[in-house]
C-alpha cells in the first residue's frame, strides 16, 4: 500500500472521529424564556396570597384566661361598690365576695389590695388597689403562695380592667412569624417579577 493511500485513511479516520466526538456532545439547553419565568413567579405569588388568606381566620384564638378573669373582676368590682357606698368596710365587702384584702403602709395612710385567694387556671392573679392617692386601679401579678401581693408596687400590669384583663381573643403565637415569612416571600417575588420586566440593555 502506498503512503498516499495510508495518509488518506488516516485523514478519513480523523474526520469521522471528529464527527463522532461532535455527535456525543449535546447542545446546551436554552435558558428559560423570561415570560415563562414571570408566569412561574406569578403562580408562586398567587400561592403565597392564597395561603395568607387561609391563615387569617386562624390568626387569633380565644383567650383561655379571660372568662375566669372577667368573673373575678366582677366580684372585685362588686366589693368595691359596697365600700364606695359607705355601707361596709373593705374587709367585710371582700369577705362577702369570697375575696381577701392586703394592706400596705403608705406614708400616713394605707394602700389596700382586694384580690382572690388562688390564681386562675392560667396562673395569674388579679385585684384592685385602693388608697394612697391613686383612687382605684386594677392590677395583675404573678402568684406567690397563692395570690399574695409582695408589695404595693409589685404588679405586672396596672390600669383599667381592659388593660389588665386583656381581650377575649388573642393572637396565636405562630401567626406573626408566619405572616412575616409570607410577606417576605411576596416581596421577593414581586421584586423578581419587576426585574424581569425591566428592559434589557445591550444584546
Amino acid at each position: 500500500m502506498s503512503d498516499s493511500s495510508h495518509n488518506d485513511d488516516l485523514g478519513q479516520f480523523s474526520v469521522e472521529h471528529r464527527v463522532r466526538r461532535l455527535g456525543t456532545h449535546k447542545a446546551p439547553e436554552p435558558p428559560p424564556r423570561p415570560k415563562r419565568l414571570i408566569v412561574r413567579d406569578l403562580v408562586l405569588l398567587g400561592g403565597v396570597l392564597l395561603v395568607a388568606l387561609l391563615l387569617v381566620p386562624f390568626g387569633d384564638v380565644p383567650n383561655a384566661d379571660y372568662p375566669e378573669a372577667r368573673a373575678l373582676a366582677d366580684r372585685v368590682d362588686a366589693a368595691y361598690r359596697s365600700v364606695w357606698g359607705g355601707d361596709v368596710s373593705i374587709e367585710a365587702a371582700a369577705t362577702a365576695e369570697g375575696l381577701l384584702v392586703y394592706d400596705f403602709p403608705a406614708g400616713e395612710g394605707t394602700i389596700s389590695v382586694i384580690t382572690h385567694d388562688q390564681p386562675t387556671a392560667a396562673g395569674t392573679c388579679y385585684g384592685l388597689r385602693l388608697g394612697g392617692g391613686f383612687g382605684s386601679e386594677a392590677v395583675r401579678f404573678l402568684p406567690t403562695e397563692g395570690c399574695v401581693p409582695q408589695s404595693r408596687w409589685a404588679f405586672d400590669a396596672v390600669g383599667g380592667w381592659d388593660d389588665v384583663l386583656g381581650t377575649e381573643r388573642e393572637t396565636s403565637v405562630w401567626f406573626v412569624p408566619a405572616l412575616i415569612l409570607l410577606v417576605g416571600l411576596g416581596v421577593a417575588l414581586v421584586t423578581d417579577i419587576t426585574i424581569k420586566l425591566l428592559p434589557r440593555r445591550g444584546g
